[in-house]
């Protein structure tokens, strides 16, 4: 009994064996058919505004024997502009390479890269191409598009492979004026395509012509916007939202509504005189005036003396 044990558990161990054996040559036969990818990172690539400028990385995974690759990048040029470029190291850090490839064709909206060993290596794993900057010239959003791409290993064999496109966004608001009494322009940037628009005032829908709002192919829409009746002067909120819940907010200045101050008038005529107050209080005694000058006084005692000697004359002729 103890040998059919022994028999029974050898056994059990072999075949244990067998399984982990062909468990394990299969997985390693599904990592070596793992397709390589030539994918943009980051996916969505964001700027705030006009003149930014944004980085991206054109990478690689499970790629092996690589002796040369190419590739070019699509964009919309009324969007972006293609600043600068750099590679990323992948091949370097396997042997000597030639110089980075660039050939710049903006004004088609695209530019193409390549990069080739200069010695007989090739390079395996995951890395990074090239590192492309672009400068932010609308709002708006685009995509960031992968073509014509090419893998060669050391046979100058092309090695099959997918790619993952990227997607460049520049979303806000502009109101036209945004301090006034009356209606305004909204343009809408950088929101989802061909997407119904919703526009509230102060958390109100807000009421637009045209009253259906919808972007286009790059996620502009443009309305006339009224002020709500009953508004008084102060700041308000405008909110703009799509239809997958991108929203951007922006504010309005509502003034008061008054002309400017117009030139004065001519003086009016004169009107009629009033009734006479009361008599008021009477005033402060004055000071005494200033002593007279000294012949005042003399001719005042003279004057005296010539009227008391014609008195006496007088009177004795009536005697």
């Amino acid at each position: 009994m103890t040998e059919e044990i022994k028999m029974k558990c050898s056994k059990a161990i072999i075949i244990t064996l067998l399984l982990a054996s062909a468990i394990l040559a299969f997985s390693n036969s599904a990592k070596a058919q793992e397709i390589p990818e030539i994918f943009i990172d980051p996916a969505t690539s964001t700027a705030d505004s006009v003149g930014q400028t944004i980085d991206i990385n054109i990478n690689i995974t499970n790629v092996v024997n690589l002796f040369s690759w190419e590739l070019r990048v699509y964009f919309n040029p009324t969007l972006l502009l293609f600043s600068n470029v750099q590679s990323g190291g992948f091949l370097s850090q396997f042997g000597g390479t030639f110089p980075l490839a660039v050939d710049n064709k903006t004004n088609l909206g695209y530019a193409q890269f390549g990069e080739t060993f200069s010695e007989d290596v090739t390079a395996q794993g995951n890395g990074t191409f090239v590192k492309v900057t672009f400068t932010a010239l609308a709002g708006g959003r685009c995509p960031l598009t992968l073509s014509n791409s090419k893998l060669y290993d050391s046979a100058l064999t092309e090695i099959t492979h997918t790619t993952a496109n990227g997607l460049f966004v520049l979303n806000f608001v502009k109101l036209t004026p945004a301090k006034g009494t009356g209606a305004f322009a909204i343009q809408g940037y950088g929101f989802q395509n061909s997407s119904s628009i919703e526009v509230t005032w102060n958390g109100t829908p807000l009421l637009t012509y045209p009253e259906q709002l919808q972007t286009d192919e790059t996620g502009y829409f443009l309305a006339l916007a009224t002020i709500p009746e009953n508004s008084t002067a102060g700041n308000y909120t405008i909110l703009v939202r799509d239809s997958v819940a991108s929203s951007k907010t922006t504010i309005f200045t509502l003034k008061e509504i008054a002309g400017p101050i117009g030139p004065q008038g001519p003086q009016g005529a004169e009107g009629p005189t009033g009734p006479q107050g009361t008599t008021g209080p009477a005033g402060a005694a004055g000071q005494d005036g200033a002593s007279a000058p000294m012949e005042y006084t003399w001719l005042a005692l003279i004057l005296a003396i010539v009227a008391l000697l014609i008195a006496a004359f007088g009177f004795m002729r009536k005697k």
